[in-house]
């Protein structure tokens, strides 16, 4: 055999090692994707929804707003904030002000971050309930927010909050969730009936192959409406 025979079928067979090869590997990752994407729809899925009794909670706080201060200050009642010119709020997401912490002669205004205070009114809050107890999806739209004081030459102001919520029981939804795995219907009905505060309970099942609740507590999800 010649030369350039024996190289025509080595380069002839390195070939088909590449096809095969490729071939090999689209199949198996190919396999493993449609898989996933099986596994992802056919899981079962439970959406639980619990309707608790709640009481009201109505506070009043009064907030900080200091422009040498970064992060909040819990046991100070203080947040940290910004005198930035009124023309410029949209170039700062997350930052809030309002009209009172405005100054129409510099047209500079005072403004601080809604995550800040949310985080501090919270904190406040469970401070005020104690253990078991919690307020359920605290809005700021719900708050009245009153102007006490601004100063521009210190960079610092005050805010006074009428907050209006409701509480519920503090339920430790990683604990229910996981009580609540691979149980009949039934089952998991009798074991939320057990939780303090249920007055009605909502089960619906995902499934195409049968009728108990997922196996794994991440496909269970709970949401709360207080009455």
């Amino acid at each position: 055999m010649s030369i350039l025979n024996r190289k025509s079928l080595e380069i002839d067979d390195s070939v088909k090692v590449d096809f095969f090869s490729f071939a090999f590997r689209f199949y198996f990752f190919g396999v493993i994707g449609l898989a996933l994407i099986f596994l992802s729809v056919w899981l079962p899925m439970s959406k639980v929804q619990l309707t608790v009794i709640s009481e009201p909670l109505i506070a009043n706080f009064e907030i900080n707003l200091d422009t040498q201060v970064d992060n909040p200050i819990f046991n100070l009642d203080t947040i940290g904030a910004k005198i930035i010119p009124v023309s410029t709020i949209k170039s700062f997401p997350g930052y809030k002000t309002l009209e009172g912490l405005q100054d129409k002669e510099s047209g500079k205004a005072i403004v601080f971050k809604e995550k800040d205070l949310i985080n501090l009114v919270d904190y406040k809050i469970n401070f005020l309930l104690g253990n078991n107890k919690r307020v359920l999806d605290p809005d700021p739209k719900r708050w009245g927010i009153e102007i006490v004081d601004k100063n521009f030459s210190k960079g610092e102001g005050k805010i006074k909050l009428a907050i209006s919520e409701k509480v519920v029981y503090d339920y430790n939804l990683s604990e229910v969730r996981q009580s609540l795995s691979f149980k009949p219907r039934i089952q998991a009905q009798e074991k939320l009936n057990e939780l303090p505060g249920i007055q009605k309970i909502n089960i619906k099942i995902y499934s195409p192959c049968y009728k108990r609740m997922p196996i794994f507590p991440s496909r269970i999800f709970v949401s709360f409406i207080p009455i």
